[in-house]
């Protein structure tokens, strides 16, 4: 039996995709704001387990 990911690591994983787009769209967007976004989703991740899979598939889902 499967578990679904964590939403708090899903939820920053989302933030991360949202930040990479909004930083290619405005190239004022500093890279720290990106870096800060790519370190939250990956401790998330980590913390609750490291299912990056799992997480990236969650947070692709539409809706």
């Amino acid at each position: 039996m499967s578990t679904s990911p964590d939403p708090a690591a899903v939820e920053a994983l989302r933030t991360l995709k949202a930040t990479l787009a909004l930083a290619l769209a405005d190239p004022t967007v500093p890279v720290a704001r990106v870096e800060a976004a790519a370190w939250d989703a990956h401790n998330r991740i980590e913390d609750t387990g490291g299912d990056y899979v799992g997480v990236s598939t969650e947070a692709n889902r539409p809706g």
